[in-house]
């Protein structure tokens, strides 16, 4: 298994997604420098509902409930959105 790869964001939107094989969901992290946002897609699903976690955190769910995504606003002040590793986890 690859080690940890890190990532600096720039400017533009980045999307990191893993290689998985055919019938497996790609999880994929997005940030937008512009409104300083992280977006998380654990899973590629209609989102039905929308969930306010705090003013800034939103946590979105698919029809039968699960968690298909995440967003952070203002995630330079939240997270450490200039550095980002990816980890291979076995399954």
């Amino acid at each position: 298994m690859p080690g940890p790869t890190t990532v600096t964001l720039g400017i533009r939107p980045v999307t990191i997604a893993a290689a998985f094989p055919p019938g497996i969901d790609t999880m994929k992290v997005q940030y937008f420098a512009e409104t300083d946002t992280v977006y998380i897609e654990f899973r590629d699903r209609d989102i039905v509902q929308s969930k306010d976690l705090d003013e800034s955190t939103v946590l979105d769910l698919d029809a039968e409930g699960n968690v298909c995504a995440i967003t952070f606003e203002h995630a330079s002040d939240r997270t450490d959105v200039h550095r980002l590793t990816v980890e291979g986890i076995a399954a």
